[in-house]
């Protein structure tokens, strides 16, 4: 393992817990000496906000789909506004617009809660249109497209398959051996443990507060009872 790798892993195993419904909080593993220039990243999102707006001129679906994304967002409580007093900082960082958009927010089901002191770290400038002033936000939850997210996500399902392993064996076998990042694929020998494995993978996710959608299987008794978005798949 790296060295870098190393220190990820200490940072993940030293500051990470669990809140009262059982969700997990982690903290950004930050390269040390990370120049956080603030108004020059600030300025970069700025450029990307109006990037955007650009293309939402030419692409009202585009633009549609994005304002509503970022409305459900906000309203989930992904991400909160700054108050003024407190946009001024030096140590912030800013991410920049990306119209690559899959799925809505409240269908993600990774969602793990990033620690209050490394927000700043995941701020964003947001507007609607070009005739509306900017406003300031804060992620507060891992933020998919920025590098530490994949580490961050397969970390805490193995975390979770830790935590959780005595009480949900077969549920732990598949967040160990047949996951990827959000994506699982599991299966067995004989059709009343595959269901067994499904009910106990439903169960550790669902200790956690996170949800599986998405579902196909070759048998319909596979599914589970309120599947509403399943597709059933012939893959044997």
């Amino acid at each position: 393992m790296k060295p870098e790798d190393e220190e990820c892993e200490r940072i993940f195993r030293e500051t990470h817990r669990r809140d009262l419904q059982g969700r997990y909080e982690v903290r950004l593993p930050l390269k040390p000496n990370l120049p956080l220039v603030g108004d020059e990243t600030r300025r970069m999102a700025l450029g990307s906000l109006r990037h955007m707006h650009r293309r939402f001129a030419r692409d009202p679906k585009l633009a549609q789909g994005y304002r509503e994304f970022m409305r459900t967002y906000e309203e989930l409580g992904h991400m909160t506004p700054i108050p003024s007093s407190e946009i001024p900082q030096s140590k912030v960082w800013y991410v920049p617009h990306h119209s690559v958009i899959q799925g809505t927010p409240d269908t993600w089901k990774l969602r793990i809660r990033v620690h209050r002191d490394d927000q700043d770290y995941q701020r964003i400038v947001w507007a609607p249109d070009a005739d509306s002033s900017p406003v300031e936000y804060r992620l507060s939850t891992v933020t998919y497209g920025t590098a530490c997210a994949p580490f961050l996500a397969i970390r805490t399902l193995l975390q979770l398959a830790e935590d959780e392993g005595t009480t949900f064996p077969l549920g732990a076998q598949c967040l160990n051996s047949e996951t990827y990042v959000d994506d699982t694929f599991a299966g067995a020998d004989d059709l009343i443990t595959a269901i067994q494995k499904r009910d106990e993978l439903v169960k550790i996710l669902s200790s956690a507060g996170i949800s599986l959608d998405k579902w196909a299987a070759n048998y319909v008794e596979l599914l589970p009872p309120k599947a509403e978005q399943s597709v059933i798949k012939n893959i044997e």
